[in-house]
């Protein structure tokens, strides 16, 4: 996927965010990441004190993830992006680099949260950034994802809304993938009712236990 640069990273949340419908959006994607979090959390018995935020966009989830006394890495393949979320304050951190590689050692924070990227990915990076999230978290991650369904794609071809950069996945798909990569679903969670194209999958490392003690 392009990372957003220049004028694309100066009006992106603008464009999708500011409208009555974008703030409605906005508002949902984080109840929807706090209810993941808190599933995760639950899980291992204790807070998520560290967090990569990835990739972290304009910065819109930093201030609330690090609510709570938790620290945020901010990373972003786009040093716009980056530039923009580092003078919003949250993150503990900015760092410059994609999903794919990420540049933090194995096992350096407790969770990993990605929101809207894997809409975007085709399944092969997906995987990647999956065996990524797996290295670098030891208690696990949250990842939005985009479901495909029969109904996704009747819907979308129906309101002309084919992308080529579109890589909506299969539940089963997604699951298999974060299997190979060391990850268990402890749950999905989707955004808005049973066809709602966005879905959480919170996931847990096989080597959570431990993390959690």
């Amino acid at each position: 996927m392009k990372a957003y640069r220049g004028a694309a990273a100066q009006t992106y949340e603008q464009k999708r965010f500011r409208s009555l419908k974008g703030r409605a959006v906005d508002f949902l994607e984080w109840r929807l990441l706090e209810r993941s979090l808190r599933l995760l959390e639950s899980s291992c018995g204790r807070q998520a004190r560290s967090l990569l935020d990835a990739p972290v966009g304009t910065g819109r989830m930093l201030d609330r993830l690090a609510a709570g006394s938790r620290s945020v890495i901010a990373l972003d393949a786009s040093p716009d992006m980056l530039s923009l979320a580092k003078a919003r304050g949250g993150a503990a951190e900015c760092v410059l680099g994609r999903v794919e590689a990420i540049p933090l050692d194995d096992k350096s924070l407790d969770a990993v949260v990605s929101v809207r990227l894997f809409g975007h990915l085709p399944a092969e990076e997906k995987a990647m950034a999956l065996r990524e999230f797996a290295r670098v978290g030891r208690m696990g991650a949250v990842v939005f994802y985009v479901g495909d369904s029969k109904w996704l794609r009747l819907r979308r071809k129906r309101a002309g809304k084919d992308l080529p950069d579109w890589h909506p996945v299969s539940d089963s798909l997604m699951q298999a993938m974060a299997r190979e990569a060391g990850l268990a679903a402890l749950g999905r969670l989707r955004l808005l009712g049973p066809f709602a194209e966005t879905c959480a999958l919170v996931l847990r490392t096989t080597e959570a236990p431990r993390a959690c003690r």
